[in-house]
């Protein structure tokens, strides 16, 4: 390919000013020949929203009420409405040619990077003003992206080849200068905020940075003049687009290496961003005034390009992905693209428990045939490639709500909903099955889908527990210094990971209801994410032995903690029942679990003891019984009559309705099990 102008990066913006005035010089030469084309596909773009000169970057908000806008051209941020699509306010003074804005995750604060004054702004989202002093970060910064805890924000400086790190805490560079690549533009962080990925445009390579230790360890080719990122929400792809050579690379996180081949797009690729649900992802076309949609499931353009304003530069979604804000250079706008298909689809269906469900789902106003869907909350109904709603399996008796995303060929997202009812089986047992979680973060599936583990990734610190998402389509790792490892549908809320802990994390427990779950550490503490709400903890509090384990109410109102000693803390709709507290216990008590009802809940000892209270009826337990290692963890048959036992060697108990379903009991093991999860239950 042919070499790269030896442009400095102040060079670099002349022409780009130059480019913006040349463009918006043609616009209006062509205004009165041609009307603005508004949509490709079922993507509409609904409107257009004036915002200062030559904007450069966006950031939408969490709750995705206001897009924030930064306009080059005449160093202000313009605030817009999502609720009106229209700016609000008075656009904000920050820096001399503010580039890449990023929001931390609460919602409270945008940094802005402006390389005219060789510093970060930081905007208070709550009165849209410039709060505290410019945190000075030499060498002209570019790109801005905040881990998911939010407490580091990674800047690229052009000049320097370099990243520095501010702290929110105290808006001060902490770390660095890291030195990455030549030219660094911008800057993503994965999910679980352990790496930082850097695309470095001149030397046509993407950076790899640990967020622990702040250096790089690895360097991956990208030969086409790398600019933009993005991370899929499940942490896997890093998807980077190449100017120079109108294509998009896809970077796998775990072997940092290219996968496939580079994907062609439109001239000049800039800014991308992946849709929320992962279905796909959306690439501007600097060199244009277009947006292409790449498929995920397939890394092809699919559709049309999508007809937005000239020299297209950056894009961000709203949370619920119905809406696109383009960032238009060239244009001094910034185009609404409207992705909500308005999905009909049978609303309902019964089955018994050995049978499935099948429906036909209809996208309104979409072209093509659908290819790709979520779900939300129930493991039993799924949408196929021609958008077929199925079961996965035969289901217990119950009914399931669930709700998801679906997208087109061209990849526009649209949301539906439906209620499967399981009547009464005559035949055959329920469905049932489990995961064993070893202490390297391997997990072993039984009857149940292997979503992905941290078997054979390096971890700070040992996994301590696991728990089920609710709708059987994923899992929670947690290790003992509150670090969180999401699969599958189990989303990444936070964690503790990175933080000051006065002791170690020991458990975790999903909430029931929603997208979230608890961290438990030895002295009672308790730490919340996502839906998960707090209800209070022994954290502070004297203890006359350790807490070992956690289990939730089956509304996710309340909580149980558990102690070695067998004594029990319950908090919100939690009831206590009773404990072993201040009695004499053979071995210690090592974890706690719940009826699906939540009026009552079972403990564990290492001898394989089991302790019942409330409604948890006793089905039998190995105590007395030899055992080659002790017992670790147990899980809730889902049916609330009956449970199983783990051991650190794998071997599983089971007593009642639970079936077995087969273990590591006797086979190889880099590392001990540590927790036992099955689906269907609040387990601890």
């Amino acid at each position: 390919m042919p070499s790269k102008p030896l442009f400095t990066a102040a060079h670099t913006r002349f022409l780009r000013l130059s480019a913006t005035c040349l463009a918006l010089s043609l616009l209006t030469a062509l205004a009165g020949l041609s009307g603005v084309g508004a949509s490709a596909g079922a993507a509409t773009v609904t409107g257009s929203v004036p915002v200062g000169q030559a904007p450069w970057g966006v950031a939408v908000t969490p709750n995705g009420q206001y897009a924030y806008v930064t306009n080059f051209g005449d160093n202000t941020v313009s605030v817009i409405s999502t609720a009106t699509d229209t700016v609000i306010g008075t656009p904000i003074p920050v820096g001399v040619y503010p580039e890449d804005i990023a929001i931390t995750p609460d919602g409270s604060h945008a940094y802005v990077a402006d390389p005219g004054t060789n510093d970060v702004r930081v905007i208070s989202t709550a009165t849209n003003t410039v709060v505290g002093t410019p945190i000075g970060v030499t060498g002209s910064p570019y790109g801005v992206a905040i881990t998911p805890n939010g407490q580091y924000v990674y800047v690229t400086s052009e000049y320097t080849g370099t990243v520095n790190v501010i702290a929110t805490a105290t808006n001060t560079v902490v770390a660095g200068p890291i030195n990455v690549g030549n030219t660094p533009r911008e800057v993503a962080i994965t999910p679980n905020g352990q790496y930082a990925y850097v695309a470095n445009n001149v030397s046509d390579n993407v950076s790899v940075i640990s967020t622990a230790t702040n250096l790089v360890v690895q360097t991956i080719s990208a030969p086409g003049g790398p600019d933009g990122l993005a991370i899929t929400p499940n942490g896997e792809f890093v998807y980077v687009s190449e100017a120079d050579a109108d294509a998009v690379t896809v970077i796998s996180t775990a072997t940092n290496t290219v996968v496939g081949s580079p994907i062609d797009v439109g001239a000049s690729p800039y800014g991308l961003a992946v849709a929320p649900n992962g279905a796909a992802v959306y690439v501007v076309n600097g060199g244009g005034s277009s947006m292409d949609v790449i498929s995920i499931a397939t890394n092809t353009v699919v559709g049309a390009p999508i007809d937005v304003g000239s020299a297209p530069y950056r894009v961000a979604f709203t949370t619920d992905g119905t809406t696109a804000y383009v960032v238009n250079n060239g244009s001094n706008s910034v185009s609404v693209v409207d992705l909500s298909l308005g999905i009909t689809s049978p609303s309902t269906g019964s089955v018994t428990a050995s049978e499935s469900y099948s429906g036909q789902l209809t996208t309104g106003g979409a072209t093509g045939a659908v290819t790709y869907a979520t779900t939300a909350s129930s493991p039993w109904v799924s949408v196929s490639s021609q958008g077929a709603v199925s079961s996965l399996a035969t289901a217990p008796v119950g009914t399931y709500t669930t709700s998801g995303t679906v997208a087109d060929a061209a990849g526009d997202v649209g949301t539906w909903s439906f209620t499967l009812t399981v009547l009464p089986e005559h035949g055959p047992g329920l469905v049932q099955g489990y995961w064993e979680v070893a202490s390297d973060g391997g997990v072993f599936s039984f009857n149940e889908p292997f979503f992905g583990s941290m078997g054979g990734r390096h971890l700070n610190k040992p996994v301590v527990g696991i728990a089920a998402a609710p709708g059987e389509l994923g899992y929670w790792e947690v290790a003992s210094d509150g670090g969180v490892f999401a699969f599958g549908s189990a989303a990444f809320e936070g964690s503790m990971g990175g933080k000051h802990l006065n002791a170690p994390v020991v458990g975790t427990a999903a909430d029931p209801q929603g997208q979230g779950y608890w961290e438990v550490a030895s002295d009672g503490g308790v730490f919340a994410f996502g839906s998960a709400a707090f209800h209070g903890s022994m954290g502070g509090k004297h203890l006359n032995a350790p807490i070992v384990g956690i289990a939730a109410t089956s509304d996710g109102g309340g909580y149980w903690l558990v102690a070695s000693d067998g004594g029990v803390f319950a908090f919100g709709d939690a009831h206590f029942d009773g404990s072993m507290g201040g009695s004499h216990l053979n071995q210690p008590v090592v974890g706690i679990a719940a009826t699906p009802d939540g009026t009552g809940y079972w403990l564990v000892a290492s001898d394989g003891g089991i302790f019942s209270y409330g409604s948890a009826p006793f089905r039998g337990s190995m105590g007395g019984l030899h055992l080659n290692r002790a017992v670790v963890g147990m899980a809730t048959a889902p049916d609330g009559q009956g449970y199983w036992e783990v051991a650190s060697d794998g071997g599983v108990f089971s007593f009642g309705s639970a079936d077995f379903q087969g273990s590591m009991g006797g086979q190889h093991l880099n590392e001990p099990v540590v927790g036992l999860a099955a689906p269907f239950a609040a387990a601890g």
